[in-house]
């Protein structure tokens, strides 16, 4: 009997899956009625990002990312991964696959883990895959979505917190290249030409959540959705062209407007417009049409919004999200601005609001009443 390729691997291949791709503001498959069957991954624990895009000498290339998908087991630990199989005729990833192996490697990233040529390297094997991390706890965006006869489930402060803190960090590394070292407690910078990264679509449906590993309250949260991603031509010039209208709740007004290209600044408001739908139970486009209708003319910043916050969150957060959704690009904070501000916030949170007490962050556990960081 012929050997499978797959078992010549490095990786177990465990199930085919299908991945169906959800939709903002329409029910997850799961909620339909839908079956998981042998060809369907689980509701709650899918995720699937493809990297098709990349900045190379001066031009943006598309990665071809096709075949089938895969749960496998990596061997050496048993860690469960998804791999997609791709054909790459003319060795566009074998150009750039160092660099996105480094571009798309951090904690708040769906991480890509591995590029295995097993068609290339492996007596026996024929195939060629992307190894991506499993997100097992789903995306926001099933947390959100609820029926219009149905109220939302309240969001806890902790949650927000913790959501802001992590994709902050995903944007100050892909705008900046500036990566937040665990558990030195520190800010690194990793490239001196760094190019920006825009994802161009920050939406519930691409943010991810993973189970808890150890005392932490939360899993990691991670940003994904790499396939809109795009790299800018210069560290200087960090505006590149609009994707679509694809989740246009979560656009910022002088976009939606035609006034600006895309910019660090619109995924700074696309992220607070999440943080504002998980406070207020509904976008900022829910909550007024059209922000310009709203806001006086001239204003510098995110007016009647104030108002939509519910005020069982502290200040902290609230400021921080309005200023994330002011209508001037100016004044919004950069995601070099967040990292501070958000640390800052955060740590007053936590120590004078009960819930903020209760919370324990990643490498952190409690012994009693007391809050152990990295102690034995």
């Amino acid at each position: 009997m012929e050997k499978d390729p797959r078992n010549l691997s490095k990786y177990e291949f465990l199930q085919k899956v299908r991945h169906a791709p959800e939709v903002q503001g329409r029910a997850p498959d799961y909620l339909k009625g839908l079956t998981s069957t042998s060809d369907t991954i689980p509701a709650d624990e899918t995720v699937l990002v493809q990297a098709k895009t990349t900045y190379q000498e001066g031009a943006v290339h598309q990665i071809p990312v096709s075949g089938s998908i895969w749960m496998t087991r990596r061997r050496r630990d048993g860690k469960l991964l998804l791999a997609r199989e791709f054909k790459d005729q003319y060795d566009h990833i074998g150009r750039v696959e160092e660099t996105l192996l480094r571009l798309l490697n951090h904690p708040n990233l769906v991480c890509l883990v591995d590029i295995v040529r097993d068609g290339r390297n492996c007596v026996g094997g024929d195939l060629d895959y992307m190894v991506w991390e499993h997100c097992n706890k789903g995306t926001l965006n099933r947390l959100l979505w609820h029926l219009p006869s149905t109220t939302q489930v309240e969001i806890p402060e902790s949650l927000c917190w913790h959501v802001l803190e992590g994709i902050s960090q995903a944007l100050l590394w892909l705008h900046y290249g500036h990566k937040y070292t665990f558990p030195f407690d520190r800010h690194m910078e990793h490239d001196d030409d760094w190019h920006p990264v825009l994802i161009r679509d920050i939406s519930p449906t691409n943010i991810y959540f993973c189970a808890p590993e150890g005392d932490e309250t939360y899993g990691d949260v991670k940003l994904g959705c790499f396939e809109s991603a795009v790299v800018a031509p210069t560290p200087q010039d960090s505006s590149v062209a609009p994707r679509g209208n694809r989740n246009v709740k979560y656009q910022p007004p002088e976009f939606r407007k035609g006034l600006e290209a895309w910019s660090m600044a619109a995924e700074v408001w696309s992220l607070g417009a999440v943080l504002y739908h998980m406070m207020v139970g509904k976008s900022p486009i829910d909550t007024e049409r059209d922000i310009f209708h709203v806001l006086p003319n001239g204003s510098k910043s995110s007016g009647m919004f104030v108002k939509s916050l519910p005020n069982k969150y502290s200040s902290e957060i609230r400021e921080i999200v309005l200023r994330m959704l002011t209508t001037h690009i100016d004044e919004r904070p950069t995601a070099a601005d967040l990292s501070v501000s958000v640390d800052t916030g955060m740590r007053t949170w936590r120590q004078t609001h009960p819930e903020g007490r209760l919370y324990v962050g990643k490498g952190e556990r409690r012994r009693g009443s007391s809050l152990l960081l990295g102690q034995d």
